[in-house]
């Protein structure tokens, strides 16, 4: 059994995943050592000795739970924090880690984002994907680019580009203070959303 929205996200899956699927039937038939598969960017050769040795201390020297559970849904507080300071080095801004929104490799349109169409009709969104077929497939960009992600953030970093946040920051905190959750939850199971709603009212704003 498949419920029909599920069938229509198979019927339009992208032309990196058809490539992804043909090239396991190739490798099946010719054998995996003919075929070179650069769909969905799985590596071809083994990783270099630095990569292994450093997650090997990561799971020997980290916590694991850390390693092993969700970040939250904004990313880590040292990674955003870390960026956010190279980015005011640079630029010379005040960005500061809850500026910061970490969603590379994300499926923004069609995933996090319940209602993409009313985003689309209220902001400028930029749209980096190396697949040209996922550009605008569920939200319409602004501004559409297609390549590598490492090559469009290094000529973005390279770019003398100010922005002002000052209006957006304040319209998100508007959102949090006027937002009214109108579902109701059984009372007779832990809701995960209530549970997390729970601990966020007893904890700092920060």
């Amino acid at each position: 059994m498949i419920s029909e929205k599920m069938k229509g996200y198979v019927a339009n899956s992208s032309v990196i995943r058809a490539m992804f699927e043909e090239g396991k039937k190739m490798a099946a038939i010719y054998g995996a050592d003919h075929v070179y598969d650069f769909s969905l960017g799985n590596p071809n050769v083994p990783a270099p000795e630095a990569v292994k040795e450093a997650i090997k201390d990561i799971l020997d020297n980290e916590d694991p739970l850390l390693v092993h559970g969700y970040m939250s849904n904004s990313g880590y507080e040292d990674v955003r924090g870390a960026v956010a300071e190279h980015l005011n080095g640079l630029y010379g801004t005040k960005y500061a880690a809850e500026n910061l929104l970490m969603i590379v490799g994300a499926r923004v349109a069609d995933r996090a984002v319940p209602k993409p169409e009313k985003l689309e009709r209220r902001l400028n969104v930029i749209h980096i994907d190396i697949d040209s077929a996922e550009i605008g497939k569920m939200l319409g960009p602004t501004i559409p680019l297609v390549g590598d992600i490492r090559h469009i953030f290094d000529a973005l970093l390279e770019a003398d580009i100010h922005t002002d946040t000052a209006q957006w920051l304040q319209e998100l905190e508007e959102f949090k203070h006027t937002t009214v959750d109108h579902r109701v939850f059984s009372d007779k199971k832990v809701n995960p959303m209530t549970l997390v709603q729970t601990l966020s009212e007893k904890m700092d704003d920060d």
